[in-house]
């Protein structure tokens, strides 16, 4: 056990809290790394922050006095069981498996976003900032930024070890450049944009949900892993369609999001935000408080109302909207209905009448 050891945050990282360590003990990352390595005779990796190993677990648990069980509370294991991540079929001695993972889409494989002012204060890492369905510090109700405005590069993106490779006192990106070249730039030295109320209010849906409490969808309390699921769903449906049009009052950001679609489009295929959703901290946020004022309506009609001001944006199709929309968004039988439904609500009575009889 190390002679000095810390609290971990409530919030915080593994990677966070082991580099506060290393530096509180007077170590390098690598020598930190080195000793924990002892215990499995395995040096501890990027897929260490996903579902640690045992081993891996029981060495940190004596090298820093923490409990495994608070130890893998700052892996990401701490939102499986589809709070909203599904983890099934992680193997943690076989990084092949997590290739599963990131299949299913919203995987945070690589990197995290930030707060600037979290770190500025407490020099933590929190785990929450890893994740896509987060876009907005609920402390500071800012836009989290997504990457170094010094390499352009998503902050922790490692291919190799835990930890940063160096940790000085001004707290750089550590991000590699070249050959033992690292970006210098100060990770709490990045612009912030305050994020309106609504989106703001739906940040704060999502975290709630994501620490399993229940939340409402039409007027009804719905468990935590299907408002998940519905708002993944509905989010990345949306995105699809506001790709190419939008309602007028989503022109602002979507026109960003158009943007970043241009530039992840190949000439095969378009941008698949069902696997990777948008990585503007804005534009993603703006999708998820869209999906959550849908899933919000007090009732389903209601909801319907709203979501077919998204279907008539899109395009004709042999399929039709239905299909369209299917191919598109990941299942959900919640979203299925409300699809079907707002297409019904477009129809002409008549034409309602006539497939009735």
């Amino acid at each position: 056990m190390l002679p000095t050891r810390l609290k971990i945050g409530g919030d915080e990282a593994l990677d966070s809290y082991l580099e506060r360590l290393a530096k509180e003990n007077d170590l390098t990352s690598a020598h930190l790394e080195s000793i924990i390595a002892r215990g499995t005779g395995i040096q501890p990796a990027q897929f260490s922050l996903i579902a640690p190993t045992t081993a891996l677990l029981v060495s940190l648990s004596e090298t820093t006095g923490l409990s495994q069980t608070s130890l893998r509370a700052a892996t990401l294991q701490r939102f499986g069981g589809n709070a909203p991540l599904n983890l099934s079929g992680a193997k943690p001695d076989d990084p092949r498996s997590f290739r599963t993972l990131s299949a299913r889409g919203w995987f945070p494989l690589r990197g995290t976003q930030i707060c600037p002012k979290c770190l500025r204060e407490t020099r933590q890492w929190s785990l929450y900032w890893r994740l896509p369905q987060i876009a907005v510090c609920h402390k500071h109700c800012c836009y989290l930024v997504q990457s170094c405005d010094g390499c352009e590069q998503r902050f922790r993106s490692r291919d190799r070890g835990l930890l940063r490779p160096v940790i000085e006192l001004n707290d750089s990106c550590g991000n590699q450049l070249a050959l033992r070249s690292y970006c210098q730039h100060t990770v709490s030295d990045h612009d912030v944009r305050p994020a309106p109320t609504t989106v703001v209010t739906m940040n704060a849906a999502v975290r709630a949900a994501i620490d399993g409490k229940l939340l409402h969808e039409f007027g009804q309390k719905v468990p935590a892993t299907r408002y998940l699921a519905d708002l993944r769903s509905l989010a990345t449906l949306i995105a699809h369609i506001a790709t190419r049009s939008a309602p007028s009052h989503a022109h602002d950001w979507a026109e960003m999001l158009a943007a970043e679609a241009q530039a992840r489009s190949t000439e095969h295929r378009g941008p698949r935000w069902g696997i990777r959703p948008p990585d503007k901290s804005e534009a993603r946020a703006a999708i998820l408080t869209e999906a959550h004022s849908i899933l919000a309506c007090v009732n389903y009609s209601d909801a319907a109302g709203r979501m077919s001001q998204w279907l008539s944006h899109i395009p004709v199709v042999p399929s039709g909207p239905a299909g369209w929309a299917r191919n598109r968004a990941p299942a959900s039988p919640t979203i299925t209905t409300l699809i079907h439904d707002a297409l019904e609500s477009r129809q002409s009575p008549s034409r309602r009448l006539a497939r009735i009889n």
